[in-house]
């Protein structure tokens, strides 16, 4: 996690983060974050835990990952409905709860936490109290 906010980090071959760019235009700011993607042989399945847009899950599809799961904090029903809009809508799951159920059936997994540090760390306790539970 950067300072500015933005997402940082290597995973495999992914390499997160590289670069983070921001720009102020008037009363407009945006932010860029660079990176490289390299091709890897990963098919999934890949969870993307966003507090907002979960961008992580275009990176997953656009590395060839056939499986994916999206659980997202999303600002407003309209950023929601457009999310579902893409390709990825199908992607999202409704509660932590039902993230794990879904992927307790794979061996390996790859997990993009991606928002505020407060955010990340109560998710990653969250999600590693609930897999405890299961394996028992």
């Amino acid at each position: 996690m950067t300072e500015s906010g933005g997402v940082r980090g290597v995973i495999g071959d992914v390499d997160a983060g590289a670069g983070l760019v921001e720009r102020t235009l008037g009363t407009v700011k945006s932010q860029e974050e660079i990176g490289r993607l390299h091709r890897i042989k990963w098919e999934g399945p890949g969870i993307v835990v966003s507090e907002g847009w979960p961008s992580w899950s275009f990176a997953l599809k656009a590395a060839n990952c056939k499986r994916i799961f999206t659980l997202a904090k999303f600002r407003a029903a309209k950023v929601k409905e457009q999310f579902k809009a893409t390709g990825l809508g199908e992607t999202l799951v409704g509660s932590v709860e039902e993230l794990c159920k879904s992927a307790a059936e794979y061996d390996k997994l790859l997990v993009f936490f991606q928002g505020s540090e407060e955010f990340c760390e109560k998710l990653k306790c969250r999600l590693k109290e609930l897999a405890e539970r299961w394996s028992d």
